[in-house]
C-alpha cells in the first residue's frame, strides 16, 4: 500500500469519526486510562513555568507513545481545527441567542 492510499484511507476515516461523535468530551476511553489521563491532565494545569521547549517534549511523548506518523498527526491536527472551529462558533451562536432574548 502507497502512502498516498493509507492517507487518503487515514483521512476517510477520521471524517466517519467527526460524523459519529459531534462531541470529542463524549468519548469514553476505560476507566484505567482515564484516570491515567485526569492526573496528567491536573498535573499539567498546575504546572506554571511550561516552556515552549517543555510542552514540545511532551507532545514527543504522546505522539511516541500513540505511535503516531506526521501523516497521522497532521489528519488528527485538521480533524482537531474543525472540531475547534464548530466548537467555537456554537459558543457564538449561544451569546447571540442569549443577547437577543
Amino acid at each position: 500500500m502507497k502512502q498516498t492510499e493509507l492517507t487518503k484511507i487515514i483521512n476517510e476515516e477520521i471524517k466517519n469519526v467527526l460524523k459519529e461523535y459531534q462531541n470529542l468530551e463524549d468519548i469514553k476511553l476505560n476507566a484505567a486510562l482515564q484516570r491515567k489521563m485526569d492526573l496528567f491532565i491536573k498535573e499539567i494545569e498546575g504546572t506554571q513555568n511550561l516552556t515552549k521547549v517543555k510542552v514540545a517534549a511532551i507532545l514527543n511523548d504522546v505522539i511516541d507513545a500513540l505511535g503516531l506518523n506526521k501523516t497521522q498527526i497532521t489528519s488528527y491536527m485538521n480533524m482537531l481545527k474543525q472540531y475547534r472551529a464548530k466548537e467555537a462558533s456554537d459558543a457564538k451562536k449561544t451569546k447571540s441567542d442569549i443577547q437577543d432574548m
